[in-house]
């Protein structure tokens, strides 16, 4: 069976500029190039030849940024000097697609949730735990298949806890444990839904809110909505 890796380039971008081994372009260059090379030699081991890569970096236009002029505000330093030329240098040495309108993310979520069970995810973000399938994180060298329900839980979590990277603020004073205490015992995901609600203290709207910039989408335009019960 052929494997579709589906690379988060975000990530791997900002580590390679942030590098303080980097001093140089060419030695920025290396490091990318050492990135990926140790990312496709484990999948490689794992897989074999037999696999279709493809990296995704985020472009413009964000559509949780129409949604909620909170999201991600609180990010007002400055970017890496050579972020830039990191991007166009993947973008050139790698097949890659630059995502416009919504979030390398949820480009990678979708091309997943179409090639299941062939897709491979490749990232370090806890967020791509939502997904089902198989999820590589590069920076642990560990494998997680994930399964549907797992992978709701796992979004109910981080409605309740919360994303602090991308100031989400979730439940007053829930954070993992806390979050586990809820959900547990829920075996459908109406049942987690009603128990996130009740944790908002009825707060819908917040907590739509929160689902829908939390949701990595599943299939284009799609906007999050909680289950009907």
């Amino acid at each position: 069976m052929t494997r579709h890796i589906l690379i988060d380039a975000d990530i791997l971008a900002y580590k390679a500029a942030f590098s303080k081994s980097s001093t140089s372009i060419a030695s920025l260059i290396e490091k990318i190039d050492e990135i990926f090379k140790r990312i496709l030699d484990n999948v490689q081991e794992r897989f074999g030849e037999d696999i279709i890569v493809k990296a995704y970096l985020t472009g413009s236009n964000n559509f949780r940024k129409e949604l909620s002029q909170d999201y991600k505000a609180h990010r007002t330093g400055e970017k890496p000097v050579l972020l830039n030329l990191v991007r166009e240098y993947i973008l050139d040495a790698y097949p890659c697609e630059v995502v416009e309108g919504q979030e390398a993310d949820d480009a990678i979520a979708i091309e997943a949730t179409k090639l299941y069970p062939k897709a491979v995810i490749v990232s370090i973000d806890k967020d791509f735990r939502q997904v089902p399938g198989l999820l590589y994180n590069p920076g642990r060298d560990t494998w997680e298949d994930i399964t549907e329900f797992q992978g709701l839980k796992a979004f109910y979590t981080q409605m309740l806890t919360g994303d602090v990277t991308d100031n989400i603020k979730g439940v007053w004073k829930v954070g993992p444990i806390r979050a586990e205490t809820i959900l547990k015992g829920a075996t459908t995901e109406l049942e987690m839904w009603k128990r996130c609600l009740d944790a908002y203290e009825r707060d819908y709207d917040r907590a739509v809110m929160n689902g829908r910039l939390l949701w990595l989408r599943r299939y284009e335009n799609q906007l999050w909505t909680p289950p009907e019960g």
